[in-house]
């Protein structure tokens, strides 16, 4: 990803998740009639668990190399640090 301003970062953030929740709600069957039909938020629970299988365990910062979250001398974390946290 670009480095981008951190509100912009925080906008891009944003819009894609709303774009990504409307877009799975606009899919979601309407609930009705007599049959057993799971409602939207069922569905979207069970999606947002199984995307949650899908990711990557959290990163053990002790086996890290040593620079991977090194500072600067200005007291700043080095890029990689930031973006494997």
């Amino acid at each position: 990803m670009f480095a981008l301003h951190t509100n912009a970062n925080i906008a891009f953030e944003t819009k894609t998740v709303n774009y990504f929740m409307d877009t799975i709600l606009l899919m979601q069957p309407r609930a009705g009639g007599g049959k057993a039909v799971k409602t939207p938020e069922e569905i979207c629970t069970e999606m947002a668990i199984d995307l949650g299988k899908q990711l990557p365990k959290d990163m053990d910062m002790e086996k890290a190399h040593g620079e991977t979250f090194s500072m600067t001398d200005a007291g700043i974390e080095s890029s990689l640090g930031v973006f494997v946290r």
